[in-house]
């Protein structure tokens, strides 16, 4: 049998053997094996390459996403509105001339008789009007007999104007300090009580003046009042919680009150009067004269009593 051929690398030259598909030597191909089959080489670099240039360009995506992003401010500009024309001045009016109307003549209507023949025209109208009196006549109101067979009639007021009531005048404003206790004959100083609660509008405290047993019922003492200048007077309402005391009261004027109740410098102003009741209104009888001490002078107690109060003084201008 004739020996095989010998089998040697295209590239190298190396032998090879026959069972060897590539060279050991250069690692190409046996003739008939790997190296006649398509060489996948290129295909694999081109590859290698598209895949190296996508994954450049994918980091170069990161990258660019990963910067922040610098915008520019963004300048808002408003527009100017242009101001509104001005309205074109109006075009002055020339007034008509004032022409007099033609007056219309009234049409004169026939007077028209019963039997319908026609008369002469009516009278013109008068435009002066009828005189109206001033006040009407006031009706006489009817008298009503009286049980004596005389009559008596009603007056009417023929104005028709009502005749106001009198004000109520208004009391006269005091200092705290106006009140004093008024004890011309020195009895002691305890016998009294605080001046000032007479005339500080609580009807429930008030000055008080204790009873002498040795000339119970009578008593000489009193509470004056200082108005600080000359006033003229018309009434003093008392509050007492002790019914049944005898007072009088005196005006007087001057620097101070005069030293004693018999003192010609004093004027009374309302004779002995009793308080029946818990609030009495007393008259003053000052006539046109002024005073600026009123003094209330207790002249005798109630029966039984041992402390006799005055809770309250007020004094009153003359009713106008």
């Amino acid at each position: 049998m004739p020996p095989q051929p010998r089998r040697a690398c295209e590239r190298c030259g190396a032998t090879l053997s026959e069972d060897q598909g590539w060279c050991l030597q250069c690692g190409a191909g046996a003739p008939g094996s790997l190296d006649e089959r398509p060489d996948w080489r290129p295909l694999a670099t081109i590859a290698a390459a598209t895949a190296i240039l996508l994954g450049g360009a994918g980091a170069a995506a990161y990258a660019a996403l990963s910067q922040p992003v610098h915008r520019a401010p963004l300048h808002v500009v408003l527009a100017s509105v242009p101001p509104p024309a001005a309205s074109a001045p109006a075009t002055p009016t020339t007034p008509l001339p004032s022409t007099p109307l033609p007056s219309t003549p009234t049409p004169t209507t026939p007077a028209t008789g019963l039997g319908g023949a026609t008369g002469s025209a009516l009278p013109p109208v008068s435009t002066k009007p009828p005189k109206i009196p001033a006040l009407a006549p006031t009706p006489t109101t009817p008298s009503t007999p009286n049980t004596g067979g005389s009559t008596t009639s009603t007056p009417t007021n023929t104005t028709g104007a009502t005749t106001p009531a009198p004000a109520t005048p208004a009391p006269i404003l005091l200092d705290t300090n106006a009140a004093a206790t008024y004890n011309p004959y020195n009895y002691p100083a305890e016998t009294f009580g605080d001046p000032s609660l007479a005339i500080d509008g609580e009807t429930e405290t008030g000055w008080i003046a204790k009873v002498i047993a040795a000339s119970a019922p009578r008593m000489a003492a009193g509470i004056a009042i200082d108005l600080h200048s000359a006033r003229r007077l018309g009434s003093m309402e008392i509050d007492t919680t002790s019914p049944g005391t005898s007072i009088e009261i005196y005006g007087a004027n001057g620097s101070a009150p005069p030293a004693t109740i018999t003192d010609p410098g004093w004027t009374k102003l309302n004779a002995g009067h009793v308080l029946k009741k818990r609030k009495a209104t007393l008259k003053l009888h000052s006539g046109s004269a002024s005073y600026r001490f009123v003094v209330v002078w207790l002249t005798k107690a109630p029966a039984g009593a041992k402390v006799v109060s005055l809770n309250e003084l007020s004094l009153f201008a003359p009713a106008k």
